[in-house]
């Protein structure tokens, strides 16, 4: 994979725009965020992100299988946790992981 393909955030956020990434805690999940500025995930995609080798149309000519997010989503979850995304065009699109500080 070249260097400027190696992130999904990078590869699908605007040019122009930093990606920010960020960790916190609550009184019971760390959360980590990936945020980024660009087109929007369609609505009626959100739900297929994390299947495996699924692919946004507008994405066929880029490099990768589609198994980027669908692996994310499973070692969030084989830590006990949840990865989920929001995408609009005001805000942009964050990916978030939960994992839960005592399990």
């Amino acid at each position: 994979m070249s260097a400027n393909r190696s992130s999904t955030a990078l590869t699908h956020g605007a040019s122009d725009s930093p990606v920010r990434v960020t960790a916190r805690t609550d009184d019971t999940d760390l959360i980590l965020e990936v945020w980024n500025e660009g087109e929007p995930i369609p609505a009626e995609n959100i739900a297929k992100v994390f299947e495996p080798f699924w692919r946004r149309e507008t994405s066929a000519n880029r490099e990768g299988l589609g198994l980027g997010l669908h692996i994310c989503s499973q070692i969030v979850r084989a830590h006990s946790g949840e990865l989920s995304v929001i995408s609009n065009k005001g805000t942009g699109t964050t990916f978030t992981a939960r994992f839960p500080l005592q399990i």
